[in-house]
């Protein structure tokens, strides 16, 4: 039954052309922002691929390596100095450094010891947050508007 209902409610759940334009920007026409066709037909690659062994064991490899190299020297300098540590700036930083690796083979180092400024993190989050207040203007066109003019949070 809960198979059914699945498979059901993906084939019948759109986002629908004013989502993928509110995240165009920012997720281009991926798996996260397209609907019908495009999206089985990405989902078919995706699962393929994320479903080998050999992918599986790669991503094991780096989180294993993260933790090793990075999460548990952090954590034990932290407890030998007796500090404290903000964990959930921690965990998202271990998991971005982790999706990064993983998905674009790019080290952005932002769980180093240091806990260094992470400008590619920043850079996220500020595309996000961009994205969300897009989400919250009164009409597209007011979003819309600001990007063809270069103005404001659309500069």
């Amino acid at each position: 039954m809960l198979s059914t209902c699945s498979r059901q409610s993906l084939r019948t759940t759109q986002k629908g052309n004013p989502f993928s334009a509110l995240l165009g920007d920012f997720l281009g026409r991926g798996i996260f922002n397209v609907d019908g066709d495009s999206w089985k037909f990405q989902r078919k690659m995706a699962s393929l691929e994320l479903g080998s062994v050999s992918i599986r064991m790669h991503a094991f490899d780096l989180i294993m390596s993260e933790i090793r190299s990075r999460l548990l020297p952090l954590l034990s300098s932290v407890a030998d100095k007796q500090e404290v540590l903000d964990l959930q700036d921690v965990f998202r930083r271990f998991s971005f450094d982790n999706i990064c690796k993983f998905s674009f083979g790019l080290d952005p180092g932002c769980l180093k010891l240091s806990l260094p400024a992470c400008k590619i993190a920043a850079a996220f989050d500020t595309a996000s947050k961009l994205s969300a207040e897009r989400a919250l203007a009164p009409s597209p066109i007011v979003w819309k508007i600001k990007r063809l003019l270069s103005i404001g949070s659309e500069k």
